[in-house]
């Protein structure tokens, strides 16, 4: 494969779980070399996150670990201990990149960058590096619900919903390797490098869409639509004969009855269609009920009516729009199998990305120790023996 454009970049990764693995696997996947840090007791906590084949746990075939540390390599190091320490610090001298999400506090980028001044830092934290929520306990959940996101989710008249899996954590994952883009870009151009702080909450609270805008605007509050569209109907989400389909008529109220075969739908003006959605749902549903949703979906589009399927997670890889676009791809990995992973969302036309698989536990403490720092074997075997390796 040809030379990829963050294949001159090394990037030290301290992060566990989800946000740092996902934005260092964003780079890994442009050619960075990321050294994956692990505690030799386990590894990364992911590692003990399921699925598991056989739903036995194995630290070498947990599904999360596998998606979220393609192409890096592992060692493992207790970095608390003396020693421990003083081989990070000579890990760090040798990188460009740090990121770390273990808190405030845990690390401090004086001291980090004291013996490498073009070091760039990230440290990803629930609540950020400062403030009076700094210090305090953090998940996915809390930052959802303090983000303002959670409250803009569920059905009107029901409790708030979470959003489902670690969106947020995502979210911080990716707004953290786009910062560190931004970083290296004002390196190449001052030699500096510079302290990244970023907050899970608030990357949930950037993504508000208009509500935050329409509440300062005009005091309006945005409220739990579940499964319509705030302002468009229809623009909802209704049941087929054999699943789900969203079916919309942004595009013409004339054109969507046409295409439902029901003229009676123009008695209702467009003006006055969100508010008589309790009336208008069951009509549609009616004729929905009757229908497949493959050939709804098909059919709606042919009318150039937006309307998609609700598509189960074990209908992507062989649905056809994925298939052309080769989206999702095999890995082989020596314990785990070949298993099918989500390559990346977009594509390039100079640049590919690479599909390497994620490593055992510890799997390249002898390139990084011996030919990277120059240890010997020996110091190898005596820092194993210690627990700090």
């Amino acid at each position: 494969m040809q030379d990829l454009p963050l294949s001159d970049l090394t990037v030290l990764d301290l992060s566990q779980y989800v946000s740092g693995p996902y934005c260092t696997k964003l780079l890994a996947s442009f050619g960075a070399e990321v050294i994956k840090v692990e505690h030799p007791n386990g590894g990364d906590v992911s590692r003990r996150y399921g699925a598991f084949p056989d739903d036995t746990p194995d630290i070498e075939q947990s599904a999360l670990f596998l998606y979220l540390n393609t192409n890096k390599k592992s060692i493992t190091l207790d970095y608390e201990t003396q020693t421990g320490a003083r081989i990070l610090a000579q890990l760090v001298r040798q990188v460009d990149i740090l990121v770390e999400n273990s808190g405030p506090g845990m690390f401090d980028y004086d001291s980090l960058a004291a013996d490498n001044p073009s070091l760039i830092v990230t440290s990803i934290s629930y609540f950020g590096q400062d403030g009076p929520y700094c210090d305090f306990k953090g998940a996915d959940i809390i930052a959802q619900a303090l983000s303002g996101i959670m409250n803009l989710t569920g059905l009107p008249d029901h409790e708030p919903l979470k959003i489902a899996g670690p969106q947020a954590e995502y979210q911080a994952g990716i707004n953290a390797a786009l910062a560190i883009m931004t970083a290296i870009y004002f390196r190449d151009g001052t030699g500096h490098g510079q302290h990244i702080d970023i907050s899970v909450m608030e990357c949930l609270a950037s993504i508000l869409e208009g509500a935050l805008l329409n509440f300062s605007y005009d005091g309006t509050l945005r409220q739990r639509d579940g499964a319509r569209h705030p302002t468009m109907y229809p623009s909802t989400i209704l049941p087929c004969k054999d699943g789900y389909i969203h079916a919309d008529a942004s595009t013409d109220w004339e054109i969507f009855a046409g295409f439902m075969e029901m003229p009676k739908l123009l008695q209702y003006n467009p003006e006055e269609l969100r508010e008589k959605a309790g009336e208008i749902d069951p009509l549609i549903s009616s004729w929905l009920a009757k229908r497949d949703m493959e050939d709804v979906f098909h059919r709606a589009q042919e009318w150039r009516l937006p309307f998609a399927k609700v598509m189960g997670v074990d209908e992507l890889p062989n649905d056809p729009q994925f298939v052309a676009r080769d989206f999702f791809t095999r890995i082989d990995h020596p314990i785990a199998g070949q298993q099918t992973y989500p390559g990346a969302p977009f594509k390039t036309t100079e640049c590919e990305t690479r599909k390497g698989r994620s490593p055992l536990l510890g799997e390249h403490n002898a390139e990084i120790y011996c030919d990277l720092l120059g240890y010997t074997n020996q110091d190898l075997t005596k820092l194993r023996g210690m627990g700090i390796t």
